[in-house]
């Protein structure tokens, strides 16, 4: 009796362990479970509130690109508040010299061609202007004014040159030496032609903008390739008043010829030839970036002033040579902002140094200058 409650004892605390034991173990998963669900509900929560922030209205990358907005805006508007103050300042400003005012601040002419358009340039110790300070030749410099136009050491071609008309045999202007502008000079400066091939020259650039320009320089490339006729004048009203021949006058005659033919003041725009368009239509872009045509004079005083000689015909071929085409021109034969008659201007041979005219209707090629 004793053995048998013992034994019922020991298997009854037995079985109460083993029971125990499979209780606990199914509380321990049930909260490991639990604990799993609540971490994932709460992952879940802090992911949505994460999302909200990041991309929601007021979330973080909306505030971004507003922000990105409102700055860019904000830039627009001072950018305008600064053109505007620009432009009233340039109402005060002088816009340049000419003649013989020696002060003022002269406007910096553009580039009037891309230089791969610039014909090959063959003769050595040329100069050039740096019109932007960037060391790089923007045009050829023609004319020294601080110079005596009788040097003849500086104008090597020499003056008179060969004309048709007695009147426009030379050029002559005041020498400027005070009041220049203040420029440096590269001598061991290498222009670069299109094709990759240098030649020794000069590079000029200007230092201080305020003063009187004291070179002339002339763009390295003809306007473009067509030929270029006058505005026909159907009347004559004053022509040689605003078209004069002087050194110095070309900017002037470019100024006033246009402003002609914008107001069509000497009849309507037309040309002998369907396909062609005079001048004065088709360089006012270049003109306000202080580019203009020469003057029969000024023509001369390049031409001799670079000592371009003068073409020989081959005895055996009858072919004329091209010396110019060593300096960079592709034709003889330019046309000048000075009229010899209504509609018919002046224009320069290169092949013979002189000023000629035509006794009739006829276009020319064009190349600008300008001063710095």
């Amino acid at each position: 009796m004793n053995n048998s409650k013992k034994v019922n004892e020991k298997w009854s605390k037995k079985d109460y362990q083993k029971s125990s034991q499979k209780v606990y173990k199914r509380s321990d998963k049930a909260i490991t479970l639990i604990a799993l669900i609540v971490t994932i509900i709460v992952l879940l929560i802090l992911a949505g509130i994460t999302i909200n922030l990041t991309i929601g209205n007021n979330g973080t990358l909306n505030k971004a690109k507003v922000a990105t907005e409102e700055y860019k805006n904000t830039e627009k508007n001072e950018q305008a508040d600064l053109d505007r103050v620009d432009n009233e300042i340039a109402k005060y400003m002088p816009n340049g010299t000419s003649g013989d005012e020696n002060e003022g601040s002269e406007e910096i002419p553009g580039s009037t061609i891309l230089r791969k358009n610039a014909p090959i340039i063959s003769v050595k110790g040329l100069k050039y202007a740096d019109l932007d300070g960037d060391e790089i030749a923007d045009g050829i410099i023609v004319a020294d004014i601080s110079k005596d136009s009788e040097d003849t050491t500086t104008y090597k071609g020499g003056n008179p040159m060969n004309s048709d008309d007695s009147s426009d045999s030379g050029f002559s202007y005041t020498t400027v030496t005070s009041g220049l502008k203040e420029y440096s000079e590269n001598t061991s400066y290498k222009y670069t032609n299109a094709d990759g091939s240098t030649v020794d020259g000069t590079l000029i650039k200007c230092t201080n903008n305020t003063g009187t320009p004291r070179f002339y320089i002339i763009s390295l490339a003809d306007y473009d390739n067509d030929l270029h006729s006058w505005y026909p004048l159907e009347n004559s009203e004053k022509y040689e008043d605003i078209t004069l021949g002087n050194f110095g006058k070309g900017k002037e005659n470019t100024k006033n010829m246009i402003e002609a033919w914008n107001e069509k003041r000497f009849g309507e725009h037309s040309s002998l030839y369907e396909d062609e368009i005079d001048i004065w239509a088709v360089i006012q872009d270049k003109v306000k970036e202080g580019w203009f045509i020469p003057s029969t004079e000024e023509w001369i005083a390049f031409v001799s002033y670079l000592n371009i000689p003068q073409s020989s015909m081959d005895d055996e071929t009858g072919i004329y040579s091209k010396p110019y085409s060593e300096y960079g021109f592709t034709q003889s034969d330019y046309g000048t902002s000075t009229m010899a008659y209504a509609g018919v201007p002046w224009y320069m041979s290169i092949m013979y140094r002189s000023v000629r005219y035509y006794g009739g209707y006829i276009s020319y090629n064009t190349r600008l200058c300008a001063y710095f």
